[in-house]
């Protein structure tokens, strides 16, 4: 806004240093002259105003630096239009002839117009120092802008020197408008070879070059207009290449440059997390930060990257160690469910053993009693199964043991529980079944068992087994009580001659006993 002002000021210096070559009234001169001040006390002021503001733009432009740079050019222009009745800024007109015979007008000047003069080019050096200034912090693109903006307005100010002083080709020939004109080209040539305004200045100020974390300026348009050293280490980008081809570029060329997918919106508040398509590990963190601006839209973003590669790939081996971890937890659980499994089979049948049988049948008498069904329990041994260990030897035995229990398996019915009980003795649990649903089955089980061959080595043989069934509450309701009455009916079983099956009955007095079978299955 500015160097548009200024620009105008400067169209109108020239428009009016151009009619004052025309014949005119010496009225008509001095009116031309009163106008042309409206330009000569405006450019200088906007001059310096548009250097503090390319170089500090918060920090100096207040109103109080305002009113200090438009004080003197504000009473210079009162006094200019009052003149006639002071005489401070001209004292006289008088017009003389040059060299080739034009008359040219000349101002006799006051004491006030040389305090002007004084003040505009404090104000003129004063920019172009600021100018210098700024250009020693700024990146390449920005010193080019500068030394453009210093080069092209030294030229107004020698030129005017030159007027003031009386030493110009021909006398009271003003070469200032000439100058702006060249100030105008010049500015022409900043602005669209050098991209002067398009990329949006940003105060170098708010870098630090010294800081961990990269960070790149980019424009509201998206374009980057500054960057640190730490940011080019951290996307691996040359800086000479940086500054000349990809400044004033969208950011998704950078970073694409640099080997990284760009996000849609990668100036959203929310920042984003990129990583290197390279094979050079690289995991970074941005966060974006808006530059404020007063009353306004962000004047430009703040793209901070941090180098987050050491802590993902500690999280990463963090999570393959809890893999790791889990897996090993459920190898674990695993062999733990599979030595409490042992633990309740036989190693030889792989059956329940004898502590499982007495878990289930605490637990079974337990729901029986809560459901008021009965329970059966089946002691079952294998007869004269000692000779079958000294006959073929007690590998074969073993095997033959095995065999039986995978037959008992696959005759007992849903629900049932077959368990060894030791050695050649094996038991069965038979939740709601009473003594004779029980007799039953064993008995059908016992002769089903009896036309079965075995294998013995290369030979079949013919087993045969004995068995005592006890059924709560008819005969016991305590479990060793159960026991004790099948065990004994399986003793009777025995004593009567083996392969059969006894049920045990209750005492005479009402007492279970299994002293006295009733029930033989033979």
């Amino acid at each position: 806004m500015a160097f548009s002002w200024l620009m105008v000021g400067a169209a109108l210096w020239a428009a009016t240093s151009a009619l004052e070559e025309l014949p005119l009234s010496d009225s008509m001169r001095v009116l031309l002259a009163k106008i042309q001040y409206l330009s000569i006390n405006t450019v200088p002021p906007l001059w310096f105003l548009g250097a503090l503001r390319f170089g500090n733009p918060e920090r100096w432009l207040t109103n109080g630096i305002r009113a200090l740079v438009w004080s003197v050019p504000c009473l210079t222009l009162v006094l200019a239009w009052t003149n006639e009745s002071h005489h401070l800024i001209w004292t006289g007109l008088t017009v003389v002839q040059s060299l080739n015979g034009d008359l040219n007008p000349i101002f006799g000047h006051g004491p006030m117009f040389y305090v002007a003069v004084s003040w505009h080019y404090v104000l003129v050096f004063g920019g172009a120092i600021l100018n210098i200034r700024s250009t020693k912090s700024l990146p390449i693109l920005y010193r080019a802008q500068a030394a453009a903006c210093v080069g092209v307005a030294i030229l107004p100010v020698f030129a005017n020197a030159a007027y003031v002083a009386g030493v110009v080709p021909w006398p009271g020939f003003d070469l200032t408008p000439v100058a702006f004109g060249l100030v105008g080209v010049g500015a022409a040539w900043s602005m669209f070879r050098l991209r002067l305004f398009e990329l949006g200045p940003i105060a170098r100020d708010t870098l630090v070059e010294s800081m961990t974390d990269g960070v790149l300026v980019v424009d509201p348009r998206g374009r980057v207009v500054d960057f640190n050293a730490r940011a080019l280490t951290l996307l691996s980008i040359p800086a000479q290449r940086l500054a000349n081809s990809l400044l004033g570029k969208p950011i998704q060329e950078l970073l694409a440059e640099a080997g990284v997918d760009p996000p849609a919106e990668p100036l959203s508040p929310k920042g984003f997390d990129f990583r290197s398509r390279s094979d050079r590990p690289l995991h970074l963190d941005v966060q974006v930060v808006p530059v404020p601006r007063a009353g306004a839209d962000p004047v430009g973003y703040l793209l901070v990257l941090r180098d987050v590669t050491a802590q993902r790939t500690a999280e990463a081996a963090l999570v393959e160690a809890n893999l790791r971890l889990h897996e090993h937890l459920r190898e674990i659980e695993a062999l733990q469910a599979e030595l409490k499994e042992q633990a309740l089979r036989d190693v030889l049948t792989g059956l329940f053993n004898r502590r499982q049988f007495e878990d289930v049948l605490r637990r079974e008498l337990a729901e029986a009693e809560a459901a008021n069904t009965p329970v059966a329990i089946v002691l079952l041994d294998l007869d004269l199964f000692k000779s079958i260990n000294d006959t073929y030897g007690h590998l074969t035995g073993d095997a033959l043991l095995r065999q039986v229990g995978r037959l008992l398996t696959f005759l007992c019915p849903e629900g049932a529980t077959c368990c060894r009980y030791g050695g050649e003795e094996f038991v069965l649990i038979l939740p709601r079944a009473d003594a004779a649903s029980a007799l039953k089955f064993v008995e059908q089980l016992r002769k089903t068992f009896r036309a079965t061959p075995f294998a013995a080595g290369s030979e079949q043989v013919a087993l045969t087994l004995s068995g005592g069934i006890a059924s709560y509450p008819e005969h016991a309701a305590a479990i060793d009580a159960l026991i004790e009455r099948a065990d004994r009916a399986l003793y009777d079983a025995k004593q009567l001659g083996r392969d059969r099956v006894v049920l045990a009955t209750p005492s005479p007095s009402g007492l279970p006993s299994a002293s006295a079978p009733s029930a033989v299955c033979a």
